[in-house]
């Protein structure tokens, strides 16, 4: 019995140690107060959110951000990726368009709902920024961003707002 219970807690420190920090720290929601809008409806709280930046202003004259968020209760799912790859352009910072299908600064825009309702990926449309922010938390970075959007497939179009999502930040200083 003791050696079984010493190989579980060896087995516990060995999965704690092969994790990296920023394995270990969820890029969750901050203080409940990210939420997803569509089509005019009120806000809707995001349940799940799951993304990353990549690099950021400070580091690079080129980013790319990117992410999931889902409200389990409505069904509905929202991802976005966002490139800037212009380095004269700072469109995260400035309230910047991300057209649809554009380069260099685009967007990728998904848009589903569970039990085989709408699902739209966007071939024409557009994301607005309009909040970025950047924050620092034991010793990680966070960008908080807020914009809108549309988007459409030809047949079905969808628009919403996304406020507050904060996802971590790789490759800043």
């Amino acid at each position: 019995m003791k050696r079984s219970n010493i190989i579980f807690v060896l087995t516990i420190l060995l999965f704690i140690i092969g994790c990296s920090k920023s394995e270990l720290i969820t890029p969750t929601p901050s203080d409940g107060d990210a939420t997803l809008s569509f089509n005019g409806n009120p806000p809707v709280k995001i349940d799940t959110l799951q993304g990353q930046f990549v690099a950021e202003y400070a580091v690079s004259p080129t980013s790319t951000g990117s992410f999931s968020a889902t409200n389990y209760t409505s069904g509905q799912t929202l991802l976005l990726f966002l490139y800037d790859e212009d380095e004269n352009s700072f469109p995260f910072t400035n309230n910047g368009v991300f057209p649809v299908n554009s380069d260099p600064i685009r967007s990728t825009i998904r848009y589903y709902e569970f039990g085989g309702g709408l699902d739209i990926e966007a071939t024409t449309g557009s994301v607005t920024i309009t909040k970025y922010e950047r924050t620092e938390e034991n010793n990680l970075i966070f960008i908080i961003i807020s914009g809108n959007f549309n988007a459409s497939n030809g047949i079905d179009s969808i628009e919403g707002t996304f406020n507050n999502v904060r996802v971590q930040c790789l490759q800043c200083d």
